[in-house]
């Protein structure tokens, strides 16, 4: 007779606050203080700024990549084809089918147009008030990995498993330049916001800052783990967030002299997305362990989001001492 356990069946006992029922894929935050969250497989959940779930949304579980735009108005999913949905009333915005597997997507922050990825190394752009409209750029083999506009949307950056970036200028469409430095994949860039300063993220253990003038880094900020995954800055440029695969938050301050303000630790759960409220006094933080995480980045406090450890005995959440059942199954 032997016994095996499987995975735990989770049940709550009272308020919720925080806690999704699966992988967090991605995070934005409204102007009005309240948070989106998609989990997996593709529900959109809105959240007030205390944590309490306003509305839960089943959008599709066909996708995996998934982005907001800045203010959560739009939220976008890739795969075979591009689907753009308004957010407040969870409707379908746009669906476009693509000609090859989306890999990156990117909003523009003034128009309504959105830069997708492929894996034919095309970054496409389109126009969600024209039918099929887009521009292509081509300039790499491999496929994209990660895009991002500076705050004025006047160039689009593109990442490529080749571990080179693109830079386009989205007025003519014209290549301005190719970044190379990095020697492992590139999963993320993000913009100073106001700023023409690049920072890539990328799994040499690196997060790097660019002058895209000159093509050379300006700075590389190597005190993460081995792979850096995720970028956010907060709305006024000050302070940048860098997430790493030991699942920790490193926060830098002025970073064009590469002062490190503090290091947030990790749950030990992979994770996919960062972002600043709207106001840059909280920092949110989403991935595999279910739950966001709301940190004072000034001051390093945890406000709210405690992690899931589950003791699979016990049933017991170690961190909060939520009781939780457990499936198991004997033979």
């Amino acid at each position: 007779m032997s016994s095996t356990l499987s995975s735990p069946e989770v049940r709550r006992f009272g308020e919720s606050h925080w806690f999704a029922d699966s992988d967090l894929l991605a995070l934005a935050s409204a102007p009005d203080g309240s948070i989106w969250s998609v989990e997996e497989p593709g529900v959109l959940q809105h959240w007030d700024a205390d944590g309490r779930q306003l509305g839960r949304f089943e959008l599709s579980e066909f996708e995996t990549l998934w982005v907001f735009d800045r203010d959560a108005r739009w939220l976008a999913s890739g795969a075979d084809e591009l689907i753009v949905y308004d957010v407040a009333k969870q409707s379908v915005l746009r669906s476009l089918e693509q000609p090859s597997w989306v890999t990156a997507i990117a909003f523009h922050p003034k128009d309504r147009r959105v830069a997708t990825g492929h894996d034919d190394g095309i970054v496409r752009v389109w126009n969600l008030d024209a039918d099929d409209e887009f521009v292509e750029l081509a300039h790499h083999d491999e496929p994209i990995s990660a895009l991002a506009f500076t705050s004025d949307g006047t160039v689009l950056a593109a990442a490529s498993e080749d571990r080179t970036i693109s830079l386009w200028n989205t007025a003519d469409q014209k290549l301005m330049r190719t970044l190379a430095g990095h020697t492992d994949r590139i999963p993320a860039l993000a913009w100073k916001p106001g700023h023409r300063l690049l920072v890539s993220a990328g799994w040499d253990t690196t997060a790097r800052l660019w002058n895209i003038d000159t093509g050379e880094p300006l700075l590389l900020l190597n005190t993460h783990a081995d792979q850096v995954s995720a970028l956010a800055f907060s709305p006024d440029g000050e302070l940048l967030a860098v997430a790493d695969s030991a699942a920790s938050i490193h926060v830098w301050k002025e970073i064009a002299k590469g002062q490190e303000l503090r290091i947030l630790p990790g749950d030990h759960d992979e994770i996919h997305s960062i972002v600043y409220s709207h106001d840059g006094k909280k920092l949110l933080v989403g991935g595999s362990d279910r739950v966001i995480h709301v940190w004072d980045p000034q001051n390093g406090e945890l406000i709210s989001g405690q992690g899931r450890q589950w003791d699979h005995r016990l049933g017991l959440n170690s961190k909060s001492g939520i009781l939780v059942s457990t499936a198991a199954a004997t033979q």
